[in-house]
């Protein structure tokens, strides 16, 4: 049996899976468009600051 989370638990889980779907899609979108890898890894950081 799975113990029950704490609200704060559960906001910061989905936070992180938001984190990374926007730090997904950012640095595919750099990485597609043919941007460096710097510009690629700066999309990712900031997806992951959005999310």
């Amino acid at each position: 049996m799975r113990r029950k989370r704490t609200k704060a638990e559960y906001i910061h889980k989905e936070q992180k899976k938001s984190a990374v779907l926007f730090a997904a899609a950012m640095k595919m979108g750099a990485t597609l468009s043919g941007a460096n890898n710097d510009v690629a890894r700066a999309l990712w950081d900031f997806g992951r600051m959005t999310g």
